[in-house]
């Protein structure tokens, strides 16, 4: 899971927190859909980005792999 390029312009402003986002994991565990729940203006952008590129392990019903929305955090700190 490659971490989120944080925009410069956001860390020389200090900008910092936690974007949370709803993500649509199909069964092979890619990323299909993002939404953006909450998050620093400015920085939402660069998770969405970021959360694109992530492999989750897939959610299971009765032992095999479906696809499922998942709550996402990704912190920013200057």
């Amino acid at each position: 899971m490659p971490d989120p390029v944080y925009p410069e312009f956001a860390r020389e402003a200090q900008i910092r927190g936690t974007v949370v986002l709803h993500a649509l994991v199909n069964e092979h565990g890619t990323v299909r859909r993002v939404l953006v729940l909450r998050g620093p203006t400015g920085l939402t952008e660069s998770a969405v980005d970021a959360v694109y590129k992530w492999t989750f392990q897939p959610a299971a019903r009765k032992g095999e792999p479906v696809t499922a929305w998942v709550t996402v955090s990704v912190d920013f700190q200057a």
